[in-house]
């Protein structure tokens, strides 16, 4: 009698210590992301930013622009036409980690360097015609030529040095372009990618420049995060200079293969890096003061626009991450999507109407207009 009840006493530890094991073993883990899988289902459907814009670089733009990577003029070019149709913020899920190669300006090469060339041997050629007329005519002495000489001389050296300038312009950086560009937009992020071991590869000046500019400036941790990252490796620095903020993008995949969390924030060297959309997602709440605790990240007196400001809570789970709330519908499906060969097709267009233009008004046919663009020469 007494062994019956001793065992019925530690029977709840058998059934504590059997569930214990259960839950670090693959088939409990397994479960319990599967029943998070079915509970999406059941949830309702996200609510979409009708704001949003996704610029896919899919395949109808490899087809019409060639292969990835393109030139990074490309998204440089996209950024200005972007800003000249009054988008808010530019988020590149791209990695620029390494330097370009040179690339051809290939408006300078094709339309203002012969422009150019025409105009400047034009000029040396009227100023030689004009010279000899004058001495043929006997409006300049030979005794005084030598110093129309000396003049002409001069002109066609300042010829000669325009045109060189001009011809080196043709190698353009579009490391630096891109970062122009981006300054030039306003509100652009770039990446900040964390490593799990160092690399001695990327210079400690771009490591602590994105500490001091690009780190979190306004978070309060209650509970400290020990898990740190190792090193980092920002986007080059010409690209860098002109953003705004930047972002990890770091995954989190699961063992089934299956992004189900992510992670917010990470330390590195005291310092707190944010993902990649949480950067613009504060800029855009108007760099509200955040307070990160062991459960959750509360970010303080966010300003969303056309509503009164309030505090937002994200719950974290126990490993300090944040579970996503998938949308229902497929990637393709979701949000606005625009094939990034629309941006590019539109500077062609752009481009190829001012060709013409020029080739109208090198004809006369502008001689007349008199509307607000001026396409003669200055």
């Amino acid at each position: 009698m007494k062994a019956k009840k001793s065992f019925n006493f530690l029977i709840p530890f058998i059934v504590v210590g059997i569930f214990t094991l259960l839950h670090f073993s693959k088939f409990y883990i397994n479960a319990d992301w599967k029943v998070y899988d079915a509970m999406l289902h059941i949830k309702p459907a996200v609510e979409e930013n009708k704001s949003i814009l996704f610029l896919d670089v899919d395949d109808i733009a490899i087809s019409n622009v060639g292969v990835w990577p393109w030139s990074r003029d490309i998204m440089a070019d996209g950024l200005i036409l972007m800003k000249e149709f009054n988008a808010n913020y530019a988020v590149f899920d791209i990695a620029y980690m390494d330097k370009s190669p040179l690339g051809v300006n290939a408006k300078l090469l094709n339309e203002k360097l012969p422009e150019l060339f025409n105009d400047e041997f034009s000029q040396i050629e009227g100023n030689t015609k004009d010279l000899f007329h004058a001495l043929q005519t006997g409006n300049i002495t030979l005794s005084d030529a030598k110093d129309y000489i000396n003049e002409l001389s001069g002109l066609t050296e300042q010829s000669k040095n325009k045109l060189l300038k001009s011809v080196r312009a043709i190698a353009r950086d579009n490391d630096r372009y891109l970062g122009e560009a981006a300054r030039f937009f306003g509100n652009t992020f770039f990446t900040v990618t964390l490593l799990d071991s160092k690399n001695k590869n990327v210079p400690k000046a771009l490591k602590d420049y994105a500490v001091k500019n690009l780190t979190m400036k306004n978070l309060k941790v209650v509970t400290g995060f020990q898990d740190s990252v190792i090193d980092i490796q920002p986007a080059i620095f010409p690209v860098l200079k002109g953003a705004r903020g930047a972002g990890f993008p770091n995954i989190v995949v699961d063992a089934d293969g299956v992004r189900r969390r992510v992670d917010l924030l990470r330390k590195y060297k005291g310092k707190y890096f944010g993902q990649l959309a949480l950067v613009p997602l504060l800029s855009w709440l108007g760099n509200p003061e955040m307070e990160l605790k062991s459960n959750k990240l509360i970010i303080k007196n966010a300003g969303i626009p056309g509503r009164k400001k309030h505090d937002i809570v994200i719950p974290l789970t126990q490993d300090k991450r944040f579970l996503i709330n998938w949308p229902k519908k497929s990637f393709i499906n979701s949000f606005r999507h625009l094939t990034y060969w629309e941006l590019v097709l539109h500077k062609r267009l752009e481009d190829k109407l001012i060709h013409n233009l020029k080739i109208m008004r090198d004809a006369g046919y502008l001689s007349y207009y008199k509307g607000p663009i001026n396409m003669r020469r200055k």
